[in-house]
């Protein structure tokens, strides 16, 4: 797999310290700039559930479709069938070139599906991998017409998805994190209100049994929470 030192321009952006919101927002257009792309989206992918998202979509002109997906979902369980490059990158495959959706291999890609959903005509899947496991794609395109896509170019995109690994990763760990997180403090709050109808007299507090795995670097541990009270009707 060739590799290249990244411009300086998305360079700056992935050493720069700010929140992943914040790199990946300005990652996209600047990935559009360099390979001059109609639109560049980046979908996020969960291994463990199989859920996924395009969290981030960038696009040149308003009249190019955008791709965007407000909360995580499984993806069609036809789709490995439907699709062969998200089956490729489920594989943890190397990262796909199109040149042109009309002449491409019919293993590489599914010219119906490509056009029915997504319009372009060449388009980079550039496949974000980690120990054998997808946790997303890269994917810049092109509208109206074929593109060769350079060995540079090849090169920066294969080095920038390296770079972007780690922080996509800690991106999926972090929002799942935060949904357990979410769950659990409802699921307290149930439980106190249901405590309270038992026990209207309670002044101390409850300690909330054990809940495992919220640390964002994704190592399980066990968290306790403790809530310190007085009823309000007292």
């Amino acid at each position: 797999m060739t590799q290249q030192e990244l411009p300086s321009g998305l360079k700056n952006i992935v050493e720069s310290p700010q929140t992943l919101d914040t790199l990946f927002s300005a990652l996209l257009p600047a990935v559009g700039d360099f390979l001059q792309s109609d639109r560049c989206f980046l979908y996020l992918h969960n291994p463990q559930n199989d859920l996924g998202r395009v969290a981030f979509c960038w696009i040149r002109t308003p009249d190019v479709p955008t791709v965007y997906n407000e909360d995580w979902a499984a993806q069609p369980p036809t789709l490995v069938e439907e699709d062969p490059m998200f089956a490729a990158a489920l594989r943890a495959e190397p990262s796909i070139f199109v040149e042109d959706v009309e002449t491409a291999a019919p293993q590489v890609l599914n010219r119906e599906f490509e056009q029915k959903n997504f319009g372009h005509r060449a388009l980079i899947h550039a496949h974000i991998r980690q120990d054998g496991q997808l946790w997303g794609i890269l994917q810049p395109c092109i509208f109206g017409h074929p593109r060769t896509w350079t060995e540079y170019e090849r090169g920066v995109i294969n080095s920038l998805v390296d770079k972007i690994t780690p922080f996509a990763v800690s991106y999926v760990k972090s929002a799942f994190n935060s949904l357990v997180l979410l769950t659990y403090l409802l699921t307290v709050l149930n439980y106190v209100q249901r405590f309270y109808i038992l026990q209207p007299t309670l002044t101390n507090g409850i300690c909330i049994p054990p809940i495992r795995g919220l640390r964002k670097d994704g190592e399980n541990h066990n968290t306790s929470l403790v809530l310190i009270f007085r009823h309000p009707y007292l």
